[in-house]
């Protein structure tokens, strides 16, 4: 569409800078942040952490983009309660709920060589932020994000 191109065209986009998008349901949003981490993958060799808000929306997303991604050596690391995974270095990509995205970057903050090999986090379904139970959660992740960008 469109409004894609307008987007990953916008000033700084590619090359890193933040981004919101808003678009209506099955418009495309997912194929654009797709292409900015791929775009940090394999161009600068930094990694990517996709941040959604249910559990069943993460096993949809691993398994799509293993089986898009995978035959070409992308590492695809799913990290929610029931998952088991967990970030390594062998990792290229973690898709993880809102909570666990919240702790992952607390460790890496601690951690801070994994953090720098992070070149784009993803947060789907971003009107959660005015969430009562779960929307302080998002504004910690952007807060850490934009803190460990700093560094």
């Amino acid at each position: 569409y469109e409004w894609q191109a307008e987007c990953l065209s916008g000033d700084g986009v590619i090359d890193g800078r933040s981004v919101v998008y808003v678009a209506p349901t099955s418009a495309g949003k997912s194929l654009v942040s797709e292409v900015l981490v791929l775009r940090q993958l394999l161009f600068r060799g930094r990694r990517a952490l996709i941040i959604l808000p249910y559990v069943s929306l993460c096993a949809e997303r691993v398994a799509s983009l293993r089986s898009l991604w995978g035959p070409c050596g992308v590492r695809v690391e799913a990290l929610y309660s029931t998952s088991g995974g967990y970030w390594h270095a062998g990792a290229d990509v973690a898709v993880c709920t809102i909570e666990k995205a919240s702790s992952l970057l607390n460790r890496l903050l601690e951690e801070e060589a994994l953090l720098q090999d992070i070149g784009v986090i993803v947060v789907d379904e971003l009107h959660l932020i005015g969430d009562e139970h779960r929307g302080y959660l998002i504004e910690l992740i952007l807060v850490k994000a934009r803190l460990a960008a700093a560094l």
